[in-house]
C-alpha cells in the first residue's frame, strides 16, 4: 500500500508559482502586443526578483487600469502563492480563467489552490478542465489520480495512470504505480502483467540473441564485432541493446571515448537502459569526469529501485492469488536486484566525498580517505542537488542509524 500512497505526492513538489513565473519569463507577454506595457514589464521584473513588498502597489495600480489583462492576474496569483496566501491566489487564478478559459496553467493553478484548501471536488473539476483542452498534460493527470486514490476510487485512478503510461511509455515509476493501483483495485492478474511489462521495458545488451555476434566475441574478434554491430545499427539505429553491446566491445578495445558515446546513444534510445547507465557511470568515474558520473549513477539507482519495486509488485500480486511459490520466486529475483542499489549508492557516496574533499583542500590533488563525516556531507550535497528525491533522504537515514 506504500506504493499507492506515492500517488498522493506526484506533482506536489512542483511549485505552481514558479511555473507561472517561468511562463511569464519565457516570453508569453511579449508575444501579445495588446499587453505590452512598461508598468507590466516592471511588475514582471519585481516578481522575478521576488520583491513582493515593492510589487504590491504598482501591480494593483496596473490591474485597476487593465482589468482584462490575464498576465497581470497571473502575476498577482504567483505573488500570493509565493507568500502563502492560497485563498487570494485562487481568486487571482479565477480572474484569469474567466478571461481565458483555455488557459490550462490557470486551470491547473485553480486545481492546485483548491487541493491546498481541501476542496477536492472543485480541484478535480479544474484538472478535468485542463484535460478537455489537452489530454497530454502530465500534472493534471497525476493530481486527478491522487484525488481519486484518496477517495478510494482506484478504478478512476487507474484510468488516469493508463493515460500517463501512454504519454510516458519509458517511465518505470508510472508503470509500477499502475501495477500497485491495480492491486488496490483487486485486479491481481492484471497487476502482475503490468509489473512484468515494466521489467521487460528495461533493455539488456546481455540478452542479445545473435549467434554470429556471440561467436565473434567468443573468438575475441572485437573489431570485427564492432563492424558487425555498426551494420546492424544502420538497419535499426534506435536499438539501445545494440549500442550498449557496442560500448562493451569498444571498452574492451580501450576506445574509452567511443565507448562513452555508444553508452550515451543507448541511454538516448532508452532512458531506462540500466546496463548502459552503470557502464557509462563507470567510464566517467575512471576518466575523472566526477559530476557526470554522479548524475549517471543516480539515474542507474533510480532504475534499479524501480526494478526492485516491479519484482516486489509481482510477489504481492502472486501472493494475493494464493501463488505462494510464485511469490517467493519473485522475492528471490528482488534479492538479486537489491545489492545493485547498495553498490551504486556506495559509488555515488565515494564520488561525492571526492568532490567535497577536493573543495576542502582547494582542489589540491591528494589521496582521498573518506570517513563517515565526509560521506554525510556528500549526502547533504546530494540532497541539495535533488531535494525531491526520497532515495537521498533514505540513504542519509541509513547512515545516521549506522553511526
Amino acid at each position: 500500500m506504500n506504493q499507492v500512497l506515492q500517488v498522493f505526492g506526484r506533482g506536489v513538489s512542483l511549485d505552481v508559482a514558479d511555473m507561472v513565473t517561468q511562463w511569464l519569463e519565457k516570453g508569453q507577454v511579449v508575444t501579445d502586443e495588446k499587453c505590452i506595457d512598461p508598468e507590466l514589464g516592471r511588475c514582471i521584473n519585481l516578481l522575478l526578483e521576488k520583491q513582493f513588498s515593492r510589487l504590491e502597489e504598482p501591480l494593483q495600480l496596473y490591474l485597476f487600469a487593465n482589468k482584462k489583462c490575464v498576465y497581470g492576474h497571473m502575476i498577482n496569483a504567483a505573488c500570493h502563492l509565493y507568500q502563502g496566501d492560497v485563498g487570494l491566489a485562487l481568486e487571482a487564478f479565477k480572474q484569469t480563467y474567466q478571461l481565458q478559459p483555455a488557459n490550462t496553467l490557470a486551470a491547473y493553478g485553480l486545481g492546485h489552490c483548491c487541493e491546498r484548501l481541501s476542496q477536492d471536488e472543485e480541484a478535480a473539476q479544474y484538472y478535468q478542465d485542463c484535460l478537455k483542452y489537452s489530454q497530454n498534460l502530465e500534472l493534471p493527470l497525476q493530481r486527478l489520480a491522487a484525488i481519486y486514490a484518496k477517495q478510494g476510487r482506484f478504478e478512476s485512478a487507474i484510468i488516469q495512470y493508463t493515460l500517463l503510461q501512454r504519454l510516458l511509455p519509458d517511465d518505470l515509476a508510472i508503470q509500477n504505480t499502475l501495477g500497485y493501483l491495480s492491486i488496490a483495485a483487486c485486479h491481481y492478474q492484471s497487476a502482475e502483467e503490468v509489473f512484468n511489462t515494466a521489467i521487460l521495458m528495461v533493455p539488456d545488451g546481455n540478452e542479445l540473441d545473435d549467434p554470429t555476434l556471440q561467436q565473434m566475441i567468443a573468438d575475441q574478434d572485437y573489431t570485427e564485432a564492432v563492424d558487425y554491430l555498426d551494420e546492424k545499427l544502420d538497419e535499426t539505429p534506435g536499438m539501445p541493446e545494440l549500442w550498449s553491446k557496442k560500448g562493451d566491445l569498444l571498452s574492451r578495445l580501450g576506445a574509452t571515448s567511443e565507448a562513452i558515446v555508444a553508452y550515451k546513444q543507448a541511454m538516448q534510445g532508452s532512458p531506462i537502459c540500466l546496463d548502459a547507465a552503470v557502464k557509462l557511470g563507470t567510464l566517467y568515474a575512471r576518466t575523472d569526469h566526477i559530476l557526470p558520473a554522479i548524475d549517471v549513477y543516480l539515474r542507474a539507482m533510480e532504475i534499479n529501485e524501480q526494478l526492485l519495486d516491479s519484482y516486489m509488485g509481482i510477489a504481492a500480486s502472486r501472493k494475493m492469488q494464493n501463488d505462494v511459490a510464485g511469490a517467493m520466486k519473485a522475492i528471490e529475483m528482488a534479492t538479486m536486484v537489491w545489492p545493485n542499489s547498495t553498490l551504486l549508492f556506495s559509488e555515488v557516496a565515494k564520488l561525492m566525498a571526492t568532490v567535497v574533499f577536493s573543495e576542502h583542500c582547494h582542489n589540491s590533488i591528494v589521496e582521498l580517505q573518506p570517513n563517515e563525516g565526509m560521506v554525510s556531507e556528500a549526502l547533504n550535497c546530494q540532497i541539495a542537488m535533488q531535494p525531491n528525491n526520497p532515495i537521498s533522504y533514505y540513504h542519509k537515514g541509513l547512515l545516521e542509524v549506522q553511526t
